[in-house]
């Protein structure tokens, strides 16, 4: 599955020396965290490829970097304005929004993306996590089956899922995904003992109070967002491309 973590390429057509000095002067400001001197380039450099979704990405990441939301959500919406698709734009978004506690945003930009990349499971995880502390448990467990449904190994939406069946009296429900899980095919054998693992833990001879049991803000979402794309230039360096 494509991973969106990832350094932000921005193709740009040119020959002319002037500019290319410019990019590659930004670059090294990029390359070096120079993140304060880097922005105003940026925007200027964006300003003048508007149409370039990928230039207001890497601006909005630098704006986050500093600490600058409101710039950083600008830059992300002029980002979906030159391409409403864009997926580092919507994650980052979503992102944003659920720092501020826009929640019900949040889930819109995550449905923008699953509608995009519809084969996506860490999409359908993420909102499952976010429909658990939306009450909605019908909608968490539909995410949660897509989830597993398009990657049979995704150990963290297992173990999200079960917790919240454990603590939303869900076994039930819990012990039919584990059986869809194990009919699936492809499933490496640390998933087969991980499966089984939950099976006892969720059976129905285990305990209401069974130390599986955790809060509902406790589930995790996918990698792809611990790993914090908003915090990408601690692990990735930005770059524009001539």
């Amino acid at each position: 599955m494509e991973k969106h973590e990832r350094a932000l390429g921005i193709q740009l057509e040119t020959g002319n020396k002037s500019h290319e000095k410019f990019i590659k002067n930004l670059n090294n400001l990029l390359e070096n965290n120079q993140l304060a001197e880097a922005l105003p380039i940026l925007h200027t450099l964006a300003g003048q490829n508007p149409n370039d979704p990928q230039l207001w990405v890497t601006a909005g990441l630098v704006a986050l970097s500093l600490d600058k939301q409101d710039e950083a959500s600008r830059s992300f919406e002029l980002a979906l304005k030159a391409d409403s698709k864009n997926i580092d734009a919507l994650y980052n978004s979503a992102l944003l929004a659920m720092s501020r506690g826009l929640t019900d945003k949040a889930i819109e930009y995550f449905e923008t993306i699953a509608s995009v990349n519809p084969e996506d499971a860490d999409v359908y995880n993420d909102l499952a996590v976010i429909w658990i502390n939306k009450s909605n448990s019908d909608k968490v467990k539909e995410c949660f089956a897509r989830a597993i449904e398009l990657n049979p190994n995704y150990t963290q939406a297992r173990k999200n899922a079960m917790e919240f069946a454990a603590e939303h009296n869900q076994k039930e429900w819990g012990r039919e995904l584990l059986d869809q899980n194990r009919a699936l095919p492809g499933l490496s054998e640390e998933t087969v003992m991980d499966i089984e693992s939950w099976e006892d833990k969720i059976s129905p001879e285990s305990s209401d109070n069974s130390t599986v049991t955790i809060k509902a803000d406790k589930a995790v979402l996918s990698d792809r967002i611990t790993g914090s794309k908003i915090a990408i230039f601690a692990n990735h360096k930005a770059k524009v491309i001539l």
